[in-house]
């Protein structure tokens, strides 16, 4: 426990350590700690193909914290300021993974590489330097799955929970999860999904720093193909040029979470 929890980038590599095992892709982790407190919560991104691209993380009040791009077997870690600030390495040995942790001045963040390994259905141990620091437990009902991480005794000292996203359609035989699609044109937004059931949907717009600049939709919205378009000048005339968050939630569960760059043309927008 002396290395790996020494910054809660390390809490969440030990969450993320065994996401590989599920089949399907996952939409988003909410990580608590030990007395339930809501600490943060991750975002997965994929491509056309089913494939985990990218995650961002937040704290529990939706303060954006950084986004991890997956290349291969390397993950990066960019700030709100695009800088890259960890740089995470995986190899595999055996039946182990392996991981080592740079920050952006090439320093080890967890004090020695760590390993993490399946010993027994659902139950991993992650190692450091021959010692077991932690271990990790799985629990799984009809609707969610819980993630234990506990210390080397047993304890426990932090969960995640997976919830299943059932009111999002599926729109390929492997039965995977897609992202609703999202296109800018001169500052006007579309965005394209589709519903299995009739949904509370909200869009917002939020600063890089986690602050809410403006709710563009609420409402309920029919079973079926969804096709919004948000106009920006029209909604938010005053906003700075810039980079912001444009977040989408279904029935509270958010599946959206997108970097766009709005540009003012100096006539308003």
């Amino acid at each position: 426990m002396k290395y790996l929890f020494k910054s809660s980038y390390a809490l969440l590599l030990v969450l993320l350590l065994p996401f590989t095992v599920f089949v399907n892709p996952i939409e988003k982790v909410d990580i608590f700690d030990s007395a339930n407190n809501h600490l943060m919560f991750i975002n997965f991104k994929y491509d056309n193909s089913g494939n985990n691209i990218s995650r961002s993380i937040y704290m529990s009040d939706s303060t954006f914290i950084r986004e991890v791009l997956i290349d291969g077997n390397k993950e990066y870690s960019i700030n709100f300021n695009g800088d890259t600030v960890l740089t995470s390495n995986y190899n595999k040995d055996g039946s182990s993974t392996n991981l080592s942790v740079l920050d952006q001045f090439n320093l080890d963040m967890l004090g020695g590489q760590i390993s993490y390994s399946e010993n027994s259905s659902n139950n991993f141990e992650v190692k450091q330097k021959g010692s077991v620091i932690n271990k990790i437990s799985y629990e799984t009902n009809s609707d969610k799955t819980r993630i234990n991480i506990l210390n080397s005794s047993g304890e426990l000292q932090f969960y995640a929970t997976i919830n299943d996203t059932t009111s999002i359609l599926t729109r390929n035989k492997r039965n995977t999860f897609s992202a609703p699609s999202l296109k800018m044109n001169n500052n006007q937004i579309k965005i394209h999904f589709n519903l299995s059931k009739a949904s509370i949907i909200n869009c917002e717009l939020v600063s890089l720093s986690g602050r809410r600049i403006a709710k563009l939709i609420s409402k309920k919205a029919l079973k079926g193909t969804q096709n919004e378009i948000i106009k920006i000048p029209e909604k938010i005339p005053a906003l700075s040029s810039g980079v912001y968050f444009l977040t989408l939630s279904i029935n509270g569960k958010r599946v959206l979470n997108e970097k766009i760059l709005m540009q003012n043309s100096g006539r308003g927008f």
